[in-house]
């Protein structure tokens, strides 16, 4: 029995845990990092393909090697957008630009008065009031704003129920010289069907200008801005999101559903219908998830259409979405107003890459791993230096540049696959045990059985 009870205390005793010690080539695939001598912390933006060949949505498979084989820390920073932390909307002075009518592109000469800090304080010229002439554009003041406005948002009226127009946008820091900022931007305000399509937003780059005109043809139907807002940005990201673009395989059960397949875990939060047939127009809701076990969540809903009005093409806005890690998409139509075709539609998932911030110990080249389903995820230690760097505001100081060099081929794609699970020996062996006490306890019971009955017997005789 004391054989029996040792055996057992050593199999059901925890193991003691093993340390997470990966090897290079434990990972499908990896990048050659080199670095200068010259910092601690080195920063990559992370290339598109890991995203594709990496097996955990939070990038848990991944690992930064010395030439040593040794593992060094590292943090992963999630770069959300392009946008900011917080946005807010300041209303902008405007001043219309006037031409005789029938003469769009013979602007009259108007004088602009600015103050020391480049206000526009007085304009003098001709006046509205002058029914000879109509606006072709307008001067936006944006002198006063220090930071970058990543949009305008704009009001009208005198406009038809089926109103739409391209604008132009140009910029300049003299009121003379003028360069173009945005080539073409379409605004409407109609009626289609059973639905009403606005569009009075501008997208703008990231450009810091104190003046903006914007072209503005629908003078001619005597239309006229009453407001200008723009989207002032508090905390710019530099980084430009990028666009994979999906092609929809019909739903076999749904034959108003559409299904894509990201083929990895880009972290995404702006989503795009693309469809491709002119005026189509559908009411339609996104939905993403993890896997395809996974319940379907909704990620956006609105109306998606292609349409080509007094020959200006319009197109539904981009959509935004929570920031989600998810591969699979499906577009669903809700309703159908004439349809878009038999052609598939096409989704654009609007991304970001993260950085990948390193400690650079032992020697280079350093070698990037991903893709492996046989590891453990680990955490690290390299936010600790670099959180008071960024709190500082020194992290652009210490937190140096890695040269991303050639891919290579690490463990293979088979790293990619899970192992099978191991055999679980000990459980068959202490049910074995197990077993074997029961047994061993049940013939002591019907031994002890048995010498009772004799000596039953002797005492009867």
């Amino acid at each position: 029995m004391k054989i029996v009870m040792i055996t057992l205390i050593v199999l059901i005793w925890p193991p003691a845990i093993q340390a997470d010690s990966p090897r290079p080539d434990d990972f499908a695939f990896g990048y050659q990092l080199t670095v200068d001598s010259h910092g601690s912390l080195y920063k990559i933006t992370l290339p598109e393909d890991i995203y594709q060949n990496v097996t955990r949505s939070d990038l848990g498979d991944l690992r930064v090697f010395n030439n040593y084989g040794e593992v060094v820390p590292h943090e992963i920073q999630r770069r959300q957008s392009v946008r900011t932390k917080a946005t807010e909307y300041i209303s902008l002075p405007f001043f219309p630009i006037f031409n005789p009518k029938g003469k769009s592109d013979t602007p009259l000469s108007m004088n602009f008065t600015t103050n020391a800090a480049g206000a526009i304080i007085m304009v003098t010229g001709k006046t509205d009031e002058d029914e000879t002439l109509q606006t072709s554009a307008y001067l936006i003041d944006v002198s006063h704003i220090k930071k970058n406005i990543k949009e305008l948002e704009l009001r009208w009226e005198g406009a038809d129920q089926h109103f739409i127009t391209t604008v132009k946008v140009s910029y300049s820091k003299d009121l003379t010289n003028w360069r173009t900022l945005v080539k073409a931007a379409t605004l409407t305000e109609m009626q289609y069907g059973n639905h009403k399509l606005e569009q009075r937003t501008i997208d703008l780059p990231l450009r810091k200008t104190p003046y903006l005109r914007l072209s503005w043809q629908a003078g001619a139907m005597d239309v006229r801005l009453t407001s200008v807002r723009g989207e002032v940005l508090h905390e710019a990201l530099s980084r430009k999101r990028r666009v994979i673009t999906l092609s929809g395989v019909r739903d076999a059960d749904n034959l108003k559903a559409y299904n894509f397949d990201s083929k990895g875990v880009f972290p995404t939060d702006r989503v795009n219908i693309r469809l491709p047939q002119i005026n189509s127009l559908i009411q339609a809701v996104v939905k993403s998830r993890k896997n395809t076990d996974a319940p379907w969540r909704v990620r956006c809903r609105g109306v998606f259409y292609n349409l080509r009005m007094n020959q200006t093409d319009l197109k539904n806005p981009v959509f935004s979405s929570a920031l989600t890690t998810d591969r699979y998409w499906r577009l669903e139509i809700l309703s159908d107003t004439g349809g878009m075709g038999n052609s598939p539609p096409l989704m654009e998932l609007g991304w970001t890459p993260d950085d990948l911030i390193f400690l650079a110990r032992g020697e280079s080249p350093f070698t990037l791993a991903f893709g492996s389903a046989r590891i453990r995820p680990r955490s690290s230690t390299a936010h600790l230096l670099i959180e008071p760097l960024q709190n500082q505001n020194k992290s652009a100081e210490f937190i140096r540049p890695a040269q991303i060099k050639k891919r290579i081929e690490l463990g293979g794609a088979s790293r990619l696959t899970p192992l099978p699970p191991p055999v679980p020996w000990k459980q068959w062996l202490l049910w074995g045990i197990l077993i074997a006490g029961v047994g061993f306890l049940g013939f002591m019971a019907w031994n002890l059985y048995q010498q009772m009955n004799r000596s039953g017997e002797k005492n009867v005789e």
